[in-house]
């Protein structure tokens, strides 16, 4: 079964067949208003320029960390740079509409619900478009099942103002140009794949290799790509965020220089809730602290955990998912550790700690060396 994934007038245009015993890309063509495209690249050997690759590097971004309130920074963006050198005789001539990119594969990963199952992830990227591209892989009308990719390309010459890399989502404008590229000269190429999943782009990534095919004026380039970097055991995307100052005593503590402090006799002070983490789905966590409740303290204290689904289209609480361990014991720094699953749909988790008792106590409670993170968190995170 043929898919038609065309789209306005001047964007780029990707037929393929569906299921995975197709063929990686049956048809590609540029559609342009009022202009022809840059010359079709042969599947076979090029009578063209080649370009020479003197240096490439692959590296997953991660969101930045904090409140941002855009779900698009949630995105995980695999980054490809290439460094490319011109090996011929004569300086290359570069037109920015004769810039024309392929990206061909398979993407899944079977860590993310309904990612088990390889779709193609194709693009073909013109100067007309802005070199962008979007491939639909899970075409859904619930936003939070629908799954695409976003390609961007950006190039320029070495030595020559370095264009800033787009914000997830935004363009990256037209690219530089016309130039041109001297005998030995290098030309700079950087390809970013954005998952673009409303649920599950925050912590899983579209792996697979890729085939990029470049070209640039008259020459070309092609390489192939290995994007199998699971994020599962790299560095967590969110740890629990710095205590306000005025919630911290240094005159008490298990490890110096301070412990966070809840005091029933002090307004405001009967209960402290870290901001939200964001997590990866259906993972092992790991939750550890320390804790002291003075010896003349009455009433309860407690520590809860709370998951949530929070995506842009709906705030779910996972109220199946709530933990709480109770703190009794009194006059001694008392370790606790336990070890839980994030919920398959969880994306964000709460921790608060809790004193309960009537009036204003007397009930003081100190809370020190909090972790709440995945299992697999390396020892040597920031």
């Amino acid at each position: 079964m043929a898919i038609d994934r065309s789209g306005r007038p001047g964007r780029a245009s990707v037929r393929r067949a569906a299921g995975p015993h197709a063929g990686p890309l049956m048809l590609l063509s540029l559609l342009a208003s009022g202009a022809a495209g840059p010359p079709a690249l042969a599947d076979g050997p090029y009578d063209r320029p080649s370009l020479e690759r003197v240096g490439r590097s692959v590296s997953l971004l991660r969101p930045d960390r904090g409140e941002d309130g855009d779900h698009r920074r949630r995105w995980l963006t695999w980054r490809v740079e290439y460094r490319l050198r011109n090996p011929g005789p004569e300086s290359l001539p570069v037109e920015p509409s004769s810039i024309f990119c392929t990206v061909e594969g398979w993407a899944s990963n079977s860590r993310a619900d309904g990612h088990g199952l390889p779709r193609r992830a194709d693009h073909a990227l013109g100067a007309g478009e802005d070199l962008e591209s979007i491939a639909e892989l899970i075409d859904s009308d619930v936003m939070t099942r629908s799954c695409a990719e976003r390609a961007t390309l950006q190039v320029w010459p070495e030595g020559g103002p370095v264009p800033d890399e787009p914000e997830p989502g935004a363009s990256c404008g037209p690219p530089p140009g016309p130039f041109s590229l001297p005998p030995g000269g290098v030309l700079r190429a950087r390809l970013r794949l954005e998952h673009r999943h409303h649920l599950h782009g925050p912590s899983e990534p579209l792996l697979g290799g890729r085939e990029v095919t470049l070209g640039v004026g008259p020459a070309s380039f092609r390489d192939a790509v290995s994007l199998e970097q699971d994020a599962s055991t790299d560095r967590p995307i969110d740890v629990l965020g710095p205590i306000p100052e005025e919630r911290l005593d240094p005159r008490f503590y298990f490890s110096p220089p301070d412990s966070l402090y809840l005091d029933a006799a002090l307004s405001g002070f009967r209960s402290y809730q870290y901001r939200d983490l964001k997590v990866r789905r259906d993972v092992p966590m790991r939750l550890s602290f320390r804790y002291y409740r003075s010896t003349d303290s009455t009433g309860d204290a407690k520590a809860e955990v709370k998951q949530y689904q929070d995506v842009p289209s709906s705030y779910e609480a996972l109220t199946q998912a709530k933990r709480v361990e109770p703190l009794d014991r009194l006059g001694e720094w008392v370790l606790v550790e336990r070890e839980f699953h994030s919920e398959p749909k969880a994306t964000t988790m709460q921790l608060k700690f809790i004193i309960d008792c009537e009036g204003d106590g007397p009930s003081a409670l100190w809370i020190d060396e909090v972790t709440l993170e995945p299992v697999d968190a390396p020892t040597d995170r920031p």
